[in-house]
């Protein structure tokens, strides 16, 4: 039974690969947070958040609170548009289960010598009064490609 239920687990995968998994119709928190991230809206995504959000960055075994609150995102946020100005998010898929929504989000930015970089990763936002109260970025990793 595993091995049948891990062959077409394997069989959806592939046959995902390389499309996009965000129907054109998801509409959710974070696809609207990441929407205006790419606007550069800090406030449209601050409306988006709870007054005790936090902003987090898990690498392996250990979470990296950048944010712990509305306040303090409120005042990250500028500061990292004016450092990475071109930097925008696609969502490569997006789904929403009760009050959490995982994604896979796409970051293309330019570095400092210009060339244009790309990287991926998983995203876990947790939703509280339909806001969001909690981010999680995990490592990223390489992009596959389209």
């Amino acid at each position: 039974m595993k091995i049948l239920v891990g062959a077409i687990l394997l069989a959806v995968l592939t046959a995902c690969q390389h499309r996009q998994l965000v129907p054109e119709s998801a509409d959710n928190a974070a696809v609207r947070f990441v929407q205006a991230f790419n606007d550069q809206d800090v406030e449209a995504m601050l409306r988006a958040v709870h007054e005790d959000v936090r902003y987090m960055f898990v690498e392996a075994d250990q979470i990296h609170v950048e944010t712990k609150n509305k306040q303090a995102l409120a005042a990250y946020l500028p500061t990292f548009f004016q450092q990475t100005p071109a930097t925008q998010s696609s969502i490569l898929y997006s789904q929403q289960q009760g009050y959490h929504i995982s994604q896979v989000e796409r970051a293309t930015w330019r570095d400092q010598q210009g060339q244009l970089r790309t990287q991926c990763s998983w995203s876990v936002y947790q939703l509280q009064d339909g806001l969001i109260i909690n981010i999680w970025y995990h490592s990223s990793f390489v992009c596959s490609a389209d």
